[in-house]
């Protein structure tokens, strides 16, 4: 019988991390950039007015579509930057588990961000469709 774990062993595994390093960092950087300006907004009264009306949306959608666009933004640095990264499938699991642990990592560091935190259900979900939606032209059977 043969193996299904076998092919984990000859992953691109130490570009698949540096890629979910360089995804995660990206994100965190324009998260704390969305943080800043909002604070930065959030001092005006005009602004407490509009911000009322977004909340539902911030609440809801928003989180989900960030983890959409992370596992998007991680196909997308792999494939410029690591060109020898051939991604099929398993390269792109392998890569959602790397973004995964980044973000584990990077939720054990006192970074402020405004919607990237912890590792959850929403998280991975979010993650794991946005890498194979973007990266649906990657797909190999």
């Amino acid at each position: 019988m043969a193996n299904p774990f076998r092919s984990l062993k000859y992953l691109p595994w130490t570009d698949l991390a540096l890629s979910a390093v360089v995804t995660v960092a990206i994100a965190s950087a324009i998260d704390y950039l969305l943080r800043m300006g909002l604070l930065a907004l959030g001092t005006s009264a005009a602004a407490a007015s509009i911000s009322n009306g977004l909340l539902f949306l911030a609440a809801m959608v928003l989180p989900l579509a960030v983890y959409f666009g992370l596992g998007a933004l991680g196909v997308i640095v792999t494939s410029r930057l690591f060109h020898q990264v051939i991604l099929t499938a398993n390269t792109m699991w392998a890569l959602v588990a790397c973004i995964l642990l980044a973000l584990f990592i990077r939720s054990l560091l006192p970074i402020p961000g405004l919607f990237i935190g912890g590792v959850n259900y929403f998280v991975i979900m979010g993650t794991a469709i946005g890498t194979f939606v973007y990266g649906r032209r990657y797909w190999r059977y």
